[in-house]
């Protein structure tokens, strides 16, 4: 863990070019929570839809990411910003959008505003973030190994005892506790893993583990 190489810096920076499979990592990695922290925030699930993808026009068009800096706080910040204020439409007011294809044409005065503004931060964002993140790491462990995933979550997500667990799948109490630890385990590397490729740098990715303690309990 010595050495960041700005994975995810990286990839924007190719976005800036107009990359576009750079660009759809983007919107892929962070669709999701920011979907479902619109639709949490009061919308129908057609506008939160609708209001995800207006958020993505922007912060997908090179025009934003050319102006955005690792320097300047984490991306996810950013996104968290633009989504606040795509939702009560003050920016959506004051720029023209005039799309062509998927992107969006932004002013210079528009953007410079947007990465001037203070830091902002909602729990509830959060929470869909880490929650994301948890449940890609989940799926990674599910397509690795389907019966090792099947044994953690009958014990995670329905509470079921090893005894009951091993009981059902005919095999013994000790091999369930020994596939849910390694369940467990692979989990874990893999959000470490996922975790490392959006950070900078080792302090940013410590704050990260420890909001995602603070966040989940994990």
């Amino acid at each position: 863990m010595s050495a960041f190489p700005q994975t995810y810096w990286s990839l924007i920076q190719r976005g800036v070019a107009d990359n576009r499979s750079a660009l759809n990592r983007i919107a892929r990695d962070y669709v999701d929570p920011v979907r479902k922290f619109i639709r949490h925030s009061g919308f129908t699930a057609e506008d939160a839809e609708d209001l995800a993808q207006e958020v993505f026009l922007i912060v997908c068009s090179p025009e934003f990411l050319r102006q955005a800096d690792v320097r300047k706080g984490k991306f996810r910040t950013l996104l968290l910003l633009v989504t606040k204020n795509v939702m009560n439409g003050e920016w959506r007011k004051r720029f023209a959008k005039k799309r062509r294809g998927k992107t969006i044409a932004l002013d210079g005065e528009t953007i410079a505003e947007i990465l001037a503004a203070p830091e902002t931060s909602d729990e509830g964002f959060d929470r869909e973030w880490w929650t994301s993140l948890l449940d890609s790491a989940l799926g990674r462990l599910r397509k690795e190994n389907p019966r090792r995933h099947e044994i953690l979550n009958l014990h995670k997500t329905h509470g079921r005892p090893h005894s009951e667990i091993a009981k059902a799948l005919a095999t013994t109490s000790d091999h369930v506790n020994n596939e849910i630890r390694a369940a467990k385990k692979r989990v874990r590397e893999v959000l470490l893993e996922l975790v490392r490729d959006y950070c900078s740098t080792r302090g940013e990715f410590d704050e990260e583990l420890a909001q995602f303690r603070r966040v989940l309990g994990g």
